[in-house]
């Protein structure tokens, strides 16, 4: 059996697995697809905070936003200095949602009928 014919049926037997390390991968290669959506919906736009928006909200509570994350986040979805931080955060998260689904998955060996690609004559 090939290494896309184990990948296919492991990927269709182990949905929740694959989704998490799909998701991890994701947030790896490229967290602008991730953080961009999250922080538009949260209210961190690009022109500044959404009015009406649960950032908005937050900010009335605390006034006036100095440092710390609050402007992080501000600052990330106006695509200043915050995007790095976050971006660098979602990709720490990637790799431990990606590292924890392949710690609980283990690869199952082939059947003994099944070739791998280290059987002879499988080339």
């Amino acid at each position: 059996m090939s290494w896309l014919q184990n990948s296919t049926q492991w990927v269709s037997g182990n949905p929740v697995r694959s989704a998490f390390a799909a998701a991890g991968a994701t947030a790896v290669i490229i967290p602008g697809v991730v953080v961009a959506p999250v922080l538009a919906v949260a209210g961190f736009g690009a022109q500044g905070i959404i009015g009406g928006s649960i950032a908005a909200g937050i900010q009335a509570t605390i006034g006036n936003v100095a440092a710390g994350v609050f402007a992080i986040f501000q600052s990330a979805g106006m695509a200043g200095y915050g995007a790095g931080i976050v971006n660098g955060g979602v990709q720490i998260a990637g790799v431990v949602a990606a590292a924890a689904a392949a710690a609980v998955t283990g690869f199952k060996e082939p059947e003994d009928g099944d070739k791998d690609e280290k059987s002879p004559g499988n080339s």
